[in-house]
């Protein structure tokens, strides 16, 4: 049998109408109407981009490593960088430290950077981390690591922000923390700090800038 229309009444025929619509219903097929509008996209933004610095070895298989696991300090509020850049680098004698167990002072000249990366989405939502690199440089060999965490640099968030190592599974932003606390906020927010060790493939030019790329892919779910 086909479909049959719905005939619409004015607001004093409200009556009328719902009688009309219960004879209808009784020997004919109704068509009604779901809608809804998915999440949006997660947003990320790149906050402070990764620099090994500019005392790099410039001899073929030079290794220079960074790593960014002494610098993080969470607290109620969040979880924050340390100020002192000696806390947050650490390497060997071939990325301009002066000796392989780097000392205080050895990283305040070289301009060495850790990679940070913001992810803001609705409150609720997981996203998957995933992070390599280009492996067809021919000057160089980027292997990345990374941390996540489910707060901001800044924002404050519900709970004390969790870490996990990037790749290792599906990750859960933090949620703002709300004006009132019986009202969740609707947003949300995570922050990808990224390090690494990278190795030249061959000898480098002295005083020559270097880059390669890296994808950090989030894919939220």
């Amino acid at each position: 049998m086909g479909h049959k229309p719905i005939n619409m009444k004015p607001l004093a025929m409200v009556g009328l109408l719902a009688a009309s619509f219960a004879t209808i219903a009784a020997d004919g097929d109704n068509i009604g109407t779901v809608t809804f509008k998915t999440a949006p996209e997660a947003k990320v933004t790149e906050v402070q981009g990764l620099n090994f610095g500019d005392q790099m070895a410039v001899a073929a298989g030079a290794t220079c490593i960074i790593t960014a696991t002494d610098g993080l300090k969470v607290d109620s509020s969040g979880f924050q960088l340390e100020k002192d850049a000696t806390k947050l680098l650490q390497g060997g004698k071939q990325c301009g430290a002066a000796t392989d167990t780097p000392i205080p002072g050895d990283y305040v000249s070289t301009k060495s950077k850790i990679g940070i990366f913001e992810i803001t989405g609705v409150n609720g939502q997981q996203v998957d981390l995933a992070l390599s690199a280009d492996t067809t440089d021919p000057y160089l060999q980027f292997t990345p690591q990374g941390e996540y965490w489910s707060g901001g640099l800044t924002t404050k968030t519900e709970a004390e922000p969790a870490k996990v190592i990037v790749g290792a599974s599906t990750v859960t932003l933090g949620a703002y923390r709300s004006l009132v606390a019986t009202q969740p906020h609707p947003q949300a927010i995570g922050t990808v700090v990224v390090f690494g060790t990278l190795v030249s493939r061959q000898a480098l030019e002295t005083s020559k800038e270097y880059t390669m790329n890296y994808t950090l892919d989030v894919t939220y779910l």
